[in-house]
Formats: C-alpha cells, structure tokens, sequence
C-alpha cells in the first residue's frame, strides 16, 4: 500500500487511552477465521476519503503485515481476552463512530479450520445483539454482505423487522465502507 495513509489502527488487545473521547471509530466486525483478507481492502477504502480515520480491526497482524505500521502504541494485554477487547471498541463505536459489518463468504483458497466451528459462528451473534441495540440504544451499525453469505434471507427478515423498516443490507464492500464513513460522521 503505497499512498499516504491517514489511518490509525487499533489492534488486539491494546487499550488506547490517547483517544479523546469525541474521536469517532469505525469498527470493521465480520467473519475472520476463514473470511480472506476484507478488512485490509476495507481500510484501503476507507483511507480513500478525506479525513483521518480511527479503525479498530479484529485482526491479529503480525508486525511484517503491511499495515502493523499504522497500529497506535498503547497498553497492550489490557484485556483478558480479545472477546473483551472487541466488546470495548464495539461499544465505542456504537455511541461515536460506526460498526461496519461485512458478511463475505467463506474464502475457498483459505477456509476455517474446522475446530474452530461453524463459519461466522461468533458473527452470527454479534449481528442479533446489534440488531436489538440499534432498535432501543439508537446504536451506529452498517452492513453489507455478499449475496451468497449463509444465513443472508434471515438477517435480512430479521434487521426488517425488529427495526420496522427497509433495512439497507449493501452488496459490496465498497458501498458499505461508504455508508459506514457517512455513518461514522453523522451528528
């Protein structure tokens, strides 16, 4: 990634006490485990707007990857578990920012380990407590997904009907990255 990036990552498990509290975050959620490489290709997108962006990204970068440059010092270890880290910056984002999910299929050249579960086993759950959230807390959640994503018909009767409305579920990455940034900037 050549361009001048105005991005500050957040990595597991690292608490960033550095932030001021109106800063917006946008937390990318989705698959991981078996998901392919989204959530670099989502923070390139997201570097293409104006503006310097706080990501907090699920991913577990060794410090070779091409973006490791970019992860904000902090404590590290400040969370028992990544389970606790993720809960933390979901809630930021939440309240100021935006929690974007991308719900991509399985990579084929690159599956889950069949140990670790059902595809988006963990996803699955986040999606229903967000869906709730956004109904009574009013909380910031975009989503997109490939058409194929198992599961895609019932998210969407679901999001349509807790939230009474034509739920937008976008169909590419690039689009919900898009509404994710608006999202993340709206009074």
């Amino acid at each position: 990634m050549e361009c001048a990036m105005s991005i500050r990552l957040i990595l597991p498990n690292r608490l960033i006490n550095t932030l001021p509290q109106d800063e917006r975050v946008i937390f990318l959620a989705g698959p991981i485990r078996g998901g392919g490489n989204w959530q670099t290709l989502a923070i390139q997108y997201i570097n293409a707007y104006d503006g310097d962006h706080v990501i907090a990204c699920p991913c577990r970068f060794p410090p070779e990857h091409e973006l490791w440059k970019y992860a904000l010092a902090g404590e590290n270890d400040k969370f028992e578990n990544q389970t606790l880290w993720e809960r933390h910056y979901l809630e930021r984002a939440s309240k100021s920012g935006a929690i974007m999910f991308w719900l991509g299929c399985e990579d084929r050249e690159h599956p889950r380990d069949p140990k670790d579960g059902p595809y988006a086993r963990d996803t699955y759950g986040e999606l229903g407590e967000w869906r709730m959230r956004m109904k009574y807390e009013n909380a910031r959640v975009v989503i997109g997904a490939e058409r194929n994503f198992p599961g895609l018909s019932v998210i969407e009767k679901n999001f349509r009907a807790v939230l009474c409305s034509q739920f937008e579920i976008y169909s590419t990455l690039h689009q919900t990255v898009s509404a994710a940034v608006m999202r993340a900037y709206q009074k």
